[in-house]
């Protein structure tokens, strides 16, 4: 089975999750009328250019719920998915600084990421936050243990939030990290820089238990 997903204008899809019973679909959209927003949480186009988070049945032949997640500025690099229980997880790059956060988050400081928690029935933004430092920051994967989110990236900031981090410096012109968030409200529990005196990307990343915790 295949088909086709979009509105009247571009659309890049970056992610695809499948559970057992649904299909989740991530990427940019420069569309107004990106088909199935109807009751979602954002049902309209905030810039020229948001992310779009839909929901299709397994065998792709009804699209269930899709929703627009952005701000005012264009919201167009690349958006990674997790699904975890009754959780939907988006981490991405925005340049928008009214893009959606909740009480409690990191404020951007330049062009930061995202990360954010949303229902599967994709109706409520649960958790939000900007990450990042004084430079552009970028996110590359996303991986969802337990209470724990992991999200793996490159950046230029010389300070990035890296609380209890292996390496709390910035180490070469741009460096990997890995930042750990609460899956509950997004809170950064810890962070680390990694890489060498170059520059160093965090393309992806796993995590599991071993056993003697998370």
């Amino acid at each position: 089975a295949s088909t086709y997903l979009g509105g009247s204008s571009t659309e890049k899809g970056f992610d695809i999750v499948a559970t057992a019973n649904e299909v989740f679909v991530a990427g940019n959209t420069f569309s107004s009328s990106f088909p199935g927003v109807a009751g979602s949480y954002d049902t309209s186009l905030g810039g020229y250019s948001d992310y779009f988070i839909a929901k299709l049945n397994t065998s792709l032949s009804g699209l269930t719920l899709a929703t627009y997640l952005g701000g005012s500025s264009a919201d167009d690099y690349q958006i990674k998915l997790a699904v975890s229980g009754s959780d939907v997880i988006a981490s991405g790059w925005t340049q928008s600084s009214d893009f959606p956060t909740t009480v409690g988050s990191f404020s951007q400081v330049a062009n930061d990421i995202f990360v954010s928690r949303l229902n599967t029935g994709l109706t409520t933004l649960a958790a939000s936050t900007f990450y990042g430092g004084n430079a552009g920051d970028g996110v590359y994967d996303i991986a969802v243990l337990g209470s724990n989110v992991y999200v793996a990236g490159s950046t230029s900031s010389t300070n990035l939030p890296t609380p209890s981090g292996y390496r709390t410096t910035a180490y070469g012109a741009g460096d990997g990290f890995i930042a750990k968030f609460s899956t509950t409200s997004m809170t950064l529990t810890s962070a680390t820089y990694i890489g060498g005196t170059s520059d160093d990307q965090a393309r992806g990343i796993a995590a599991h238990t071993d056993g003697y915790g998370t």
